[in-house]
């Protein structure tokens, strides 16, 4: 892996759960309120390893940030978006980040697929999913994940889309088969 994927996988991890741990479950509980540019909640749903995940319907739970960087005329971007859950009562979440070298080619419909350094300065996804503070589950091995945006609003900072992605942890050699995800209404930051 060259080192530019390590920095940008590393980059990706921090954005997309750095709000999805333990310490923050009581502070998402309680932080009841909107979320997604409309009025409604940001959700994240998602069958992992066929069963259910879906991210608490509080503000908070969600969170997606977008990154520029202005690269040959362009500007590329990294967007990192996260969701978190108490499954019963244990955090878990799911992380999945999207790039391209082209910011206004972000549009309804675009698709990013896997990571690999022949398609990194075009366009590339990534995937995570994290449980119970024991099992962190990345793309890394396995360049698998595929993004598809099927709403953005640039004006107002909303996103929604679809994803899947087969993620591995490094630890336990787990597989994690995520599928059927859906992120729907996520304000982001830039």
């Amino acid at each position: 892996m060259t080192v530019f994927k390590k920095i940008l996988l590393f980059s990706f991890l921090t954005l997309a759960l750095n709000s999805c741990g333990s310490d923050d479950a009581e502070d998402i509980i309680e932080d009841i309120g909107g979320g997604g540019g409309d009025g409604s909640i940001a959700q994240i749903t998602a069958k992992v390893n066929g069963n259910d995940f879906s991210s608490l319907v509080v503000e908070g739970a969600v969170e997606a940030r977008l990154s520029l960087l202005p690269i040959n005329g362009n500007q590329a971007y990294v967007f990192a978006i996260g969701g978190a859950d108490l499954n019963g009562g244990l955090p878990t979440a799911i992380g999945i980040a999207m790039g391209d070298s082209n910011f206004d080619a972000l549009v309804n419909g675009k698709v990013h697929q896997g990571i690999n350094d022949s398609n990194l300065e075009e366009q590339f996804a990534l995937g995570t999913y994290q449980e119970n503070d024991e099992i962190n589950a990345t793309t890394e091995n396995t360049d698998n994940a595929i993004v598809k945006v099927t709403f953005i609003d640039k004006t107002n900072k909303v996103i929604s889309g679809e994803f899947s992605f087969t993620a591995t942890d490094e630890d336990s050699g787990q597989t994690f088969e995520v599928t059927q995800g859906r992120f729907t209404n996520v304000p982001y930051d830039d």
